[in-house]
């Protein structure tokens, strides 16, 4: 086999990508006006405000995206702004099986049929945000799980610390910043 028949032999593979918070759909305008196949499943979000309610498309995988790529565009990839890095093992980027990437896709084409929101594992020990209810904003360490699905968290808030139940719906993963130990 020729070395030009070697280049197109590289096949195509799925890669995860994680970006800044937000930046999902900036990314993936830029990686697709590069000719990067990208995948961002979205799901509808069912917003509510004082006065409206609005139907928003939403990250299913809050800050990851889907590409595919041969191993000459990774580096591309990894310079683009919004892009954090791409989900790797001993520093190569991880290959997501074509047959994950078909199950979302079929997942998310039958919403209709199923309540489809984001899997967020949390541990305690976890630093938490709650995203919804009348504690919405507040920040906290996951002190323990019980059996009835509900957390309790830890709030430090004026040199206390308080804990409440909060059902795990209402709860996202806070990202910590290197180098910080607190909140």
């Amino acid at each position: 086999m020729s070395i030009q028949n070697n280049q197109f032999a590289e096949s195509l593979l799925w890669h995860a990508v994680y970006t800044r918070p937000q930046c999902e759909k900036k990314v993936q305008n830029v990686l697709e006006s590069l000719q990067i196949e990208v995948y961002l499943p979205l799901i509808k979000e069912l917003r509510q405000w004082s006065d409206r309610k609005k139907i928003l498309l939403k990250p299913l995988f809050p800050s990851y995206l889907f590409i595919k790529s041969c191993s000459k565009n990774i580096e591309t990839v990894r310079q683009t702004s919004g892009v954090v890095h791409i989900v790797s093992c001993n520093g190569k980027p991880v290959a997501i099986p074509e047959e994950h990437i078909r199950s979302i896709r079929q997942i998310l084409e039958t919403e209709h049929q199923f309540l489809i929101q984001p899997y967020f594992s949390v541990v305690a020990g976890d630093c938490v945000r709650v995203i919804s209810g009348s504690l919405k904003g507040v920040v906290g360490v996951v002190m323990s799980d019980s059996e009835n699905n509900r957390l309790l968290i830890m709030i430090e808030s004026i040199g206390k610390t308080v804990s409440v139940a909060v059902e795990k719906k209402h709860l996202r993963p806070v990202l910590k910043t290197k180098g910080k130990g607190h909140l």
